[in-house]
């Protein structure tokens, strides 16, 4: 750069790259290089140079053009240097600002160094109508890079590809345009692990933002997670494998969290408000007893030292009375007993049946999946080269369009029957010897005098699915599987054998291990 006293006129000079090619190439030098002899012809010194590049956001743009001027003016610089006037003006707005520092002082100018242009307050009209077409192509660029983005988003979602940027739990990997997501080992099991726990019904948003603060889970940029932030999470369908894109849910191509059911559970706890406030005192039952005439929640208060559980009287219920939490749960351990009749060697040779029908659903399950992947694979290979002919102008748009639109049917087919394949889960064997063991020991895990409410709650909602109280007495309805083997306990010959109907709506064997991880 210059120095100041040997120059008649200070200048800032604003280079800025137009697309990503150039930005890895050599265009901010050249536009530096370029104001250097352009200044030193003219008698000008550059007191400054911006450079920004084009990958930047649209807000740092502006916040580097806005400090420009700033800076100008504070230093009463009077001249703006930049190689062509789309360098310096994306959009109408910029155009305002840089007419109103013009009139500002008479001898502020702006100097278009290509367009061999100098605008002023005196400039001919013919140079204030190039500065205004100048302006109107660079807003007309802006509007249709945007135009063009927008599409290839929308092709992206088409394709079952999340079109954004940011998913906790994921890291987004692959070519600009191609990128997708694949599970981010770090931070993927601690979001499974609060959407699986809000599922239960036993956490509150509070809750389970703290514990993601303990557990190491933190927000894009390394910050605490909020209640607000968890409440996003559990209304995702991206961690169920889809996505929103246009007001649609579109099924995606990334490996899901958790499954559909789990994600539909999430909304029924969310919705129906089954999901435990954050409180400082929480009864045993808090949330889990029903009235057995309005279905309303029971509520529990303290009177003369003792717990008892009432319907509030909403939409008009009778129900008056108040239980006694000891009553009640005098009742459900009495349900308990009913899984303490199976003896060590009936419990061993029902565990061999399981085992032994495990391993060929198993073998075959695998063999199925093994096929569909590879076909679906294939699949995508397929479009891939497909799509990079049309880039190449080897194929038609048109032909593109045509053979693009069966393949990705023929993919989507492949893909529902993977994921009927999947979801035809083998794992319950393990859910039924789980469920062996829980039962047998419901009633001791349940009494044991170490035994928190927090970890009785837990355990009540494995093994019941509903839970009423009328005039007092308990009825109830146990879980799917819970309910089966207890019907399996009753028969005569006492055979057990797996229905894979057991567990359409029960809870995954890794929840059911939870609970046997109980102490005691």
């Amino acid at each position: 750069m210059e120095n100041k006293q040997n120059s008649q006129f200070l200048a800032v000079a604003y280079a800025r790259v137009s697309s990503k090619e150039q930005e890895q190439g050599y265009s901010l030098d050249a536009q530096q290089r370029l104001a250097e002899e352009y200044a030193k012809k003219k008698d000008i010194t550059i007191d400054h140079l911006y450079k920004i590049s084009e990958s930047a956001s649209g807000k740092k743009m502006r916040e580097v053009f806005l400090e420009m001027l700033e800076y100008a003016r504070k230093n009463k610089i009077n001249i703006i240097l930049v190689e062509k006037t789309d360098r310096l003006i994306r959009g109408l707005k910029e155009a305002v600002l840089i007419q109103e520092w013009l009139e500002e002082n008479h001898n502020n100018q702006v100097h278009s160094m290509k367009d061999n242009l100098v605008l002023c307050n005196d400039s001919r009209a013919s140079d204030k109508l190039m500065w205004g077409v100048t302006v109107t192509i660079a807003k007309y660029y802006i509007d249709n890079l945007s135009e063009e983005v927008k599409k290839g988003l929308n092709e992206k979602a088409k394709q079952g590809l999340y079109p954004g940027s940011f998913k906790l739990g994921y890291l987004s990997v692959g070519e600009k345009g191609k990128k997708r997501f694949i599970k981010d080992d770090k931070t993927w099991p601690q979001v499974k692990s609060l959407l699986s726990d809000y599922a239960s019904g036993n956490f509150s948003m509070k809750t389970l933002a703290e514990k993601a603060w303990d557990i190491g889970l933190r927000s894009r940029y390394g910050k605490r997670l909020y209640k607000n932030q968890v409440e996003s999470l559990l209304k995702d369908p991206f961690y169920y494998g889809s996505f929103w894109w246009k007001e649609q849910i579109i099924k995606g191509l990334h490996e899901p969290l958790i499954s559909k059911e789990t994600y539909d559970m999430i909304h029924e706890v969310r919705t129906r408000r089954k999901a435990p406030g954050h409180k400082q005192h929480k009864f045993l039952f808090t949330k889990i007893l029903l009235c057995g005439e309005c279905n309303g929640t029971l509520t529990s208060e303290i009177q003369k030292g003792f717990i008892y559980c009432h319907c509030s009287g909403y939409r008009d219920c009778s129900q008056n009375k108040y239980a006694r939490q000891e009553s009640l749960e005098a009742q459900l351990i009495e349900v308990m007993k009913i899984f303490e009749g199976l003896t060590p060697k009936e419990a061993e040779a029902i565990e061999q049946k399981i085992k032994a029908k495990h391993q060929v659903e198993t073998d075959y399950k695998l063999s199925v999946i093994d096929s569909l992947n590879g076909q679906y694979r294939g699949a995508q290979a397929k479009i891939e080269r497909l799509y990079d002919d049309r880039l190449s102008g080897i194929i038609s748009p048109e032909f593109w369009s045509r053979k693009n639109e069966e393949l990705m049917m023929e993919q989507k087919g492949i893909g529902e029957q993977l994921e009927r394949m999947k979801n035809q889960d083998t794992s319950y064997h393990e859910l039924h010897l789980d469920i062996i063991k829980l039962a047998q020991r419901a009633k001791e895990i349940y009494l044991n005098e170490n035994r928190t409410d927090e970890e009785k709650r837990l355990l009540l909602k494995y093994l019941f699915e509903v839970i009423k109280v009328k005039d007092g007495e308990v009825s109830y309805e146990l879980k799917s599987p819970v309910r089966k083997y207890a019907e399996r306990l009753k028969m005569p010959e006492n055979i057990f054998e797996p229905e894979k109907s057991f567990i359409h709506n029960s809870k995954t064997s890794s929840d059911v291990r939870t609970a046997m991880m109980l102490p005691g």
